[in-house]
């Protein structure tokens, strides 16, 4: 169930989330999700409650090649150092 959902992330966005901690999503992917009001650049919270979403597993949104972090302690499990900017 969607209401269940703690955030929303893409496949890609989610290898980001473990490899950095932040959750966030990059615009190409949000617009796929059919949740994301490109004109008004947010995301459709009437959609997202239709949908059973909470907006509170909303990503924040940020534009491609943005780099969103560093790896951190989670980069160990790809076998990468620590340190290493992570580009949506």
């Amino acid at each position: 169930s969607m209401a269940r959902t703690v955030s929303l992330l893409s496949s890609k966005d989610y290898l980001i989330y473990l490899l950095t901690g932040q959750h966030q999503m990059d615009l190409t992917s949000a617009v796929a999700t059919l949740l994301y009001d490109v004109g008004e650049r947010r995301w459709d919270l009437e959609l997202c409650v239709l949908a059973g979403l909470s907006p509170e597993a909303l990503p924040q949104v940020v534009e491609p090649t943005t780099c969103v972090g560093k790896t951190g302690d989670g980069a160990k499990s790809f076998g990468l150092p620590k340190g290493v900017a992570v580009i949506s």
